[in-house]
């Protein structure tokens, strides 16, 4: 039994040495522990306290105290090993300079931000609670600014308390009381300035406008018109200005429009013309018109087109010059019409209307000449018609009055003719409704039916190269009462 109890002494032995080893180890690691850590902060010391003064706040200068110092058993603050003194100590600073800023700005009276101005060491705030005091003094003062309407005293106030909360209110004020001084003003500078100055009042825009609007009228009092619609248009335009600058504006325009004009065009010219119909340079414009007008007319052009560009002329220069084309247009219309003189061959007959016991009819065919061609108002016209002349007698007439017998006839004559023909109306761009008038000599005529002369009218259809006439013709100097009464008709075609 004895040598079982010293057995278990030794292994009780054995187990308290065994325990004492474990706790050494872990003393140890937990030492080895430790100096890391303090080896960690020691190395980044510099960057804890510098993040602690930018931070400034209560928390980190906290932070920062609670790694770098401890409290001894008296309860008095000690520095660890790894601290820097001076840093803890600045931090320490700022730290009371911290509370007895919260202090003041929790007071928030002109006395608080002064005793922390006349306590503080650090001076972290100093800005803080100025600002504080003028803040406190800007609300005291504007009590009394606030009723005065005097610019002056506000502009004062405004820079003594540049960041007053009223300073929307105090900035709007003077602005409204500038701006009922500057009505009246006709120095543009003046507005120009109250624009800069005041760009977000919403008499800015209006400022600049009146600025634009007397730089036009005395840039138009100068002379430089384009300066002035440069000018004029930034104000804008026509029915932005005032009514006396209407006439200004206008002048100043025209000028613009003139010099910017393509002379060329003949769609901005009439447009120029519409836009300044009593214009400086109207005349000018209008001229130019009729004559761009005037070079596109062709041969076949109207008179109401040559009129129409006659109105746009206003001189006699330009009216000669459109003359000239008007005559070389119609000359050229003539010559494709036919020109002055044509070769006319007709075929023509006639039927007697006079005698009733015989058909007495003829058929010529021939030559002449025509002055003028069947565009011309009036037309003459010469030739010579060679032809048959018969005469027929019905079977109850076979034999005369003495029982003798009465032959068929064939007769040639010849007569020469005169025509004029007057043209009434245009059936259509090509052809003319004519009356005409006519007169015969017979060069060689069939006595016993024929008289020397006749003469006689019709209408006719008229195109450019044939005409068709019905005509009533009777002879002249019946002596021996011949029945020398036709109606005929006539189709001549004219050669260009």
């Amino acid at each position: 039994m004895k040598k079982t109890f010293l057995k278990t002494i030794m292994l009780l032995l054995m187990a308290l040495c065994s325990w004492h080893v474990a706790q050494a180890q872990s003393l140890t690691a937990l030492s080895d522990r430790d100096a890391m850590i303090n080896d960690s902060l020691s190395e980044i010391e510099p960057d804890a306290y510098q993040e602690a003064i930018e931070a400034n706040t209560r928390e980190a200068y906290n932070n920062f105290l609670h790694d770098y110092t401890a409290t001894n058993s008296r309860g008095k603050m000690v520095y660890k090993k790894i601290a820097n003194k001076q840093h803890v100590l600045d931090v320490v600073h700022r730290l009371k300079d911290l509370n007895l800023w919260e202090v003041a700005s929790n007071a928030n009276t002109v006395a608080s931000y002064n005793i922390y101005l006349q306590n503080s060491k650090m001076h972290l705030f100093d800005t803080n609670a100025k600002e504080g005091i003028d803040k406190l003094n800007a609300i005291k003062d504007w009590q009394q600014v606030s009723a005065s309407n005097s610019i002056p005293v506000l502009k004062a106030y405004l820079e003594k308390y540049p960041k007053t909360p009223y300073y929307t209110e105090a900035i709007s004020k003077v602005t409204e009381l500038e701006w009922q001084q500057l009505q009246g003003s006709l120095n543009a500078s003046d507005w120009e300035a109250f624009a800069k100055q005041y760009p977000q009042s919403s008499h800015a825009a209006e400022a600049q406008k009146k600025a634009h609007q007397l730089h036009g009228e005395n840039y138009y009092k100068e002379g430089d018109l384009l300066s002035a619609y440069n000018e004029f248009t930034a104000a804008g335009g026509r029915s932005a200005l005032p009514y006396q600058d209407a006439s200004m504006y206008d002048a100043s325009k025209e000028y613009y429009d003139y010099i910017n004009l393509d002379k060329n065009d003949e769609v901005k010219l009439k447009a120029y013309l519409d836009s300044h119909p009593q214009g400086k340079y109207a005349n000018e414009i209008s001229n130019m018109y009729a004559l761009a007008l005037a070079s596109e007319v062709n041969m076949y052009s109207s008179k109401k087109v040559y009129n129409n560009i006659y109105a746009y002329a206003k001189d006699n220069k330009t009216r000669s010059a459109i003359g000239k084309i008007q005559g070389e247009m119609h000359h050229k219309r003539i010559m494709e019409d036919g020109g002055y003189v044509q070769l006319a061959f007709s075929l023509d007959g006639g039927y007697n209307v006079a005698t009733s016991d015989s058909s007495i009819y003829y058929i010529n065919a021939g030559v002449g000449v025509r002055f003028g061609n069947f565009m011309t108002p009036v037309q003459f016209e010469v030739g010579v018609l060679p032809g048959m002349l018969a005469v027929g007698h019905s079977s109850e007439n076979k034999r005369d009055e003495y029982g003798n017998r009465n032959e068929d006839k064939l007769n040639f004559h010849m007569p020469c003719y005169g025509k004029i023909k007057v043209n009434l109306v245009h059936t259509s761009a090509r052809t003319r409704l004519f009356a005409a008038g006519m007169g015969w000599y017979n060069a060689v005529k069939v006595k016993e039916q024929e008289n020397n002369f006749a003469v006689g009218g019709g209408l006719g259809i008229s195109g450019r190269n044939v005409d068709f006439t019905v005509y009533y013709k009777q002879g002249l100097g019946n002596n021996d009462n011949l029945p020398d009464k036709y109606v005929g008709a006539s189709i001549t075609y004219y050669f260009k």
